[in-house]
């Protein structure tokens, strides 16, 4: 999901974002079917179940508009597809990289996780993008540590779900 809010931030920011990759990003269209009930574990589960329910809702019932406001996309893009074992319809990357008015089209057979399962190939295509290597090394620079929010101040899941239900 971060591609789909990486995508929707460039929308709204113009000029926020030097480069956008969109590795495997799931459509703005409706499941079909539409994804049911979350279920809910017997004991704790290791994720937060309210986000798998927030954005189940945003999958099942997307906003038409996020999917019309790609044109307004500013900046260089790479679409990233996995190929026929990813989890997203081959097409939607495609239709992607079609309406964004600079945008490249990369299908690297992985699957959904490109950058773990083919990291070799997902660098090249950055770097092809201009998302470049450094000192040979095959990787990419170390992005510097972020600092924690308290617990307290992290916003809550609840609310977006609350949101998606209405």
């Amino acid at each position: 999901m971060g591609g789909a809010a990486a995508a929707l931030l460039a929308e709204e920011a113009l000029g926020l974002i030097g480069r956008l990759v969109l590795e495997e990003t799931p459509p703005f269209f409706p499941l079909d079917p539409p994804r049911g009930p979350a279920e809910r574990p017997g004991r704790a589960p290791g994720f937060d179940l309210t986000v798998i329910e927030a954005t189940d809702a945003q999958l099942n019932d997307p906003d038409p508009a996020w999917r019309g406001r790609f044109a307004a996309i500013a900046t260089p893009t790479l679409v990233v597809a996995g190929g026929r074992a990813g989890h997203v319809d081959q097409k939607t990357p495609a239709w992607m990289a079609s309406r964004i008015p600079d945008a490249r089209l990369v299908t690297i057979g992985a699957g959904h996780l490109v950058h773990t399962d083919r990291p070799e190939q997902f660098l090249s295509a950055l770097g092809e993008f201009g998302i470049g290597r450094t000192h040979g090394s095959g990787r990419l620079p170390s992005l510097p540590s972020l600092p924690s929010l308290p617990s307290d101040q992290v916003p809550s899941a609840s609310a977006a779900t609350e949101r998606a239900q209405r």
